[in-house]
């Protein structure tokens, strides 16, 4: 069914609608509360792909009502907003659980984005996002999240992440400084590889690591994470022909 510029199905349970599909000429869009009585629960894969006019979308609102009548708006799919590069901004209520793969994969005017703390982040949701500056405090950063954000100026952990994923800050040129929160205990392989800003990295925690090798035949090697200036060129520099698997802690 067509709700002004936006298409909507029937979600499998059929107790909510899915947005699957926008007109391409869209410029500000804001995604239905309710359609004909029933809740809009999600965006769906590609909904808005490549829709280059689009520059606002507002989201529903995730108030006590939608949460007591179980209404709540709950997920954005994969690549969902891809490509949207006039995209500036988004902020996501509170209650919604996922950001699929890709979902703001080069979205390059976008500049900021915020979400609630427990919401999961796929890979590469933010990947591409070259004005990126602003992000909200999560829990957990999966693969290629942030990868090319070469604005972000800050690292958006939050004190109770225990990974940071491959990839997940790869070329973030503005970081300078970074505090890795104790509750880490693993940073993955080219995690922030050719962040070529980054200063200073500090380990909340910084006993007890270790690196992790790919090849046969390297043995687990301790770390010594006290240095700051040390630990920056050391997480910067990471390639892949290093063999370095992750960073744990044991």
């Amino acid at each position: 069914m067509k709700f002004e510029k936006l298409t909507l199905e029937l979600n499998d349970s059929k107790d909510g609608y899915i947005v699957t599909a926008c007109e391409k000429d869209a410029v500000e869009v804001q995604i239905p509360q309710k359609v004909d009585g029933l809740p809009v629960r999600s965006i769906g894969e590609n909904a808005f792909k490549d829709c280059n006019e689009l520059r606002s979308v507002i989201f529903p609102e995730n108030g006590i009502e939608a949460f007591i009548e179980d209404e709540m708006f709950k997920e954005i799919g994969e690549y969902a907003f891809s490509g949207c590069i006039a995209l500036q901004s988004i902020e996501i209520p509170n209650g919604t659980w996922c950001i699929g793969y890709g979902a703001f994969y080069g979205c390059e005017s976008l500049k900021s984005a915020q979400f609630e703390w427990g919401v999961f982040i796929g890979p590469y949701a933010f990947a591409q996002c070259e004005k990126l500056k602003e992000v909200s405090e999560m829990g957990s950063v999966s693969e290629g999240a942030f990868s090319n954000c070469i604005s972000l100026e800050k690292f958006p952990v939050g004190s109770a992440a225990t990974e940071i994923s491959e990839d997940a800050f790869e070329h973030c040129y503005a970081l300078k400084e970074i505090v890795i929160p104790a509750s880490v205990k693993r940073i993955e392989s080219l995690a922030f590889r050719g962040c070529r800003g980054l200063k200073r990295v500090i380990f909340e925690d910084p006993n007890g690591w270790f690196v992790e090798f790919r090849y046969a035949g390297f043995d687990d090697r301790a770390l010594d994470l006290t240095d700051p200036l040390k630990n920056a060129e050391m997480l910067s520099r990471q390639d892949f022909d290093d063999g370095i698997i992750t960073w744990y802690k044991k």
